[in-house]
């Protein structure tokens, strides 16, 4: 038997188990994932306690993943995900670190009940042979690994995941990581407020004007309660609800405040009105007065409509928010350390600047180093390890390992937030361009479902769908979102590009083609050069690849591999690289001619 096998013939005792559960949590297998032992500890307890019926998929969502109440199993695939992570992970423990361990847990496959037994030992003539000493031989390994760990397993503790009965263990810990330390970093870590540092925004009780009648096209409550709801779904932001009227404001209650005003008609019909208030100087720094809405278009579908806009307007990528925080130089002010990463964050995304892409890695690493809860952060910084694969960005870019690392980012933000759409969308499009499409697509489902006022991520799902090749359905999810994006990103337009392009819809893909100006963006090359060739400029398609392999020389070297990096779908690949090719034939055809 190798190292790794157990054998049944005796069954470790209560003691046993909890050493060898404090063992594997300990490692580094586990130190980083809570979620993991949150699972292991739920159906380890279970099993000891003899309630094996118990673990079911949806009491390990609820109990132990955090799920709520509505949690369901066959839609979420959750408990499916973490338990084959928990596998994997038991499985590098006991060939690694824990190859000597006296006890062995297992998670058998097809079923979330552990198994427990002692390790057969290898030679024959060991403590492993047939003889009466031989129970008693494993007593005593046993009882010196106990001895051994002790320490170990009482300094150790995983953040936030005690259970208050704590019914047969004390919970182990990690402790955090060292912090970064890159010259690219320069962030006062050490002084981080408590919570999660975002700005905060006061949703004041909304007025309204005139007589309210029985039909009216919107409620004043039920909107406020909706726009509250959609606005808190959002990570770079914390929501509060204010409890009485607007006051003349002492001290400071939040960063932000938003008002609102219904004006009620004769009618029913009601006219929105919104103002966003900058409370540090009690400025106005946006209004919006939304149409005249009549009852005859329904009030669930009304008070919708003006959620979906405002949430789009105020907190998506490019919104009212975040532009007035980088006028407003945010970057260098007062703002908490994890916040001010998060703008540095977004401005590197507006361009393919290897500095800037730096910059903002060497902040999140070392903020998320010390702060091991910064979900926001893990989840972007799985996006720009995600660009350092797909664009060769950064001074430490290196494309083997860029997507393992942010499979890990993507990862510790679903551990350390379960609730954030941002974190499942990192996941999700981590997981696609590793062609791992059926739990990618689960994840962007997951982000969607989490967050439906954010168009930002079906967007996204509609561009992976694109990539992987299923173009109908990625088009159409693009054009659900775009009454609500309020700036479309470069790489969007890319797939818009794409999916024209290969239905043949040659003057759309040459306006969306046209829209990619940047040389930063090899892929707007690309497609620029490819919509010269087919509408009928040959000097221009080969003047445009020719600047692509200048300026990314892997493209010069091996463009199928460049291509499939962005575009999972060999069907796509194959159709792009047959046309580069053609454009390079008839290229070479026109200068032989005298």
């Amino acid at each position: 038997m190798t190292s790794g096998q157990t054998t049944a013939d005796e069954t470790p005792t209560r003691e046993e188990i909890q050493d060898a559960f404090a063992r594997l949590v300990a490692s580094e297998e586990f130190r980083a994932s809570p979620q993991l032992v949150r699972f292991l500890r739920f159906v380890t307890e279970a099993a000891i306690d003899g309630g094996a019926a118990r673990v079911t998929s949806y009491a390990i969502g609820v109990d132990a993943l955090g799920r709520g109440a509505s949690f369901d199993p066959q839609s979420d695939p959750i408990v499916r995900v973490e338990a084959t992570r928990l596998r994997r992970a038991i499985e590098r423990y006991y060939t690694g670190s824990g190859a000597e361990d006296p006890v062995v847990i297992r998670l058998p496959r097809g079923s979330y009940v552990p198994s427990f037994a002692f390790r057969a030992p290898e030679a024959s003539g060991g403590l492993g042979s047939r003889n009466p000493s031989e129970g008693a031989s494993r007593r005593l390994l046993a009882a010196f690994a106990r001895w051994r760990w002790a320490g170990v397993a009482a300094a150790i503790a995983v953040a936030g995941v005690a259970i208050a009965s704590a019914r047969f263990w004390t919970a182990p810990t990690i402790a955090p990581p060292v912090a970064s330390t890159s010259p690219a970093t320069k962030w006062e870590v050490a002084g981080l407020r408590p919570g999660n540092g975002m700005p905060s925004l006061l949703v004041r009780i909304f007025e309204s004007g005139g007589v309210v009648p029985p039909a009216a096209a919107i409620e004043v409550t039920g909107l406020r309660e909706k726009l509250t709801d959609a606005l808190s779904r959002f990570d770079a932001i914390n929501v509060h609800l204010a409890r009485q009227p607007a006051v003349q404001p002492t001290g400071h209650i939040a960063d932000y405040q938003l008002f609102g005003f219904i004006e009620y008609l004769d009618d029913g019909t009601a006219i929105p009105r919104f103002r966003l208030v900058d409370t540090s100087i009690d400025m106005v720094v946006w209004t919006r007065s939304f149409d005249p809405v009549a009852p005859s278009v329904g009030r669930e579908a009304a008070e919708q409509a003006i959620v979906q806009q405002l949430a789009s307007t105020l907190l998506q990528g490019f919104g009212v928010i975040r532009s007035y925080e980088f006028a407003k130089g945010q970057t260098t002010t007062s703002r908490d350390p994890r916040y001010r990463c998060l703008l540095v964050t977004y401005e590197a995304f507006r361009s393919f600047d290897s500095a800037a892409h730096d910059r903002a890695r060497g902040c999140l690493e070392e903020l998320t180093a010390v702060d091991t809860n910064f979900s926001v952060g893990f989840a972007y910084l799985a996006f720009l390890h995600i660009r350092e694969y797909l664009f060769g960005l950064g001074s430490k870019v290196d494309d083997q390992t860029a997507l393992d690392r942010a499979l890990r980012a993507a990862r510790r933000s679903v551990e350390a937030n379960p609730a954030s759409a941002r974190a499942y969308h990192s996941l999700a499009s981590t997981l696609v361009y590793r062609h791992d499409f059926a739990n990618g697509f689960m994840a962007f489902e997951k982000a969607v479902a989490l967050n439906t006022y954010d168009v930002a991520i079906p967007s996204a799902y509609g561009d992976a769908l694109i990539q992987a090749g299923d173009i109908d359905r990625g088009m159409e999810m693009i054009k659900d979102a775009e009454d609500h994006n309020l700036v479309r990103p470069i790489w969007e337009h890319f797939n818009l590009f794409l999916g024209n392009y290969m239905r043949g819809n040659l003057a759309q893909a040459t306006h969306e083609a046209d829209q990619l100006t940047s040389d930063s963006f090899s892929y707007g090359l690309l497609a620029r050069a490819l919509m010269a060739a087919r509408n009928g400029d040959q000097d221009r398609a080969r003047e445009l690849l020719d600047r692509l392999e200048t300026r990314f020389p892997a493209w010069r070297d091996n463009p199928r591999r460049e291509i499939a990096k962005y575009i999972p779908a060999a069907v796509i690949a194959d159709r792009l690289m047959a046309d580069i090719a053609a454009l390079a034939i008839a290229q070479e055809g026109h200068a032989a001619k005298p």
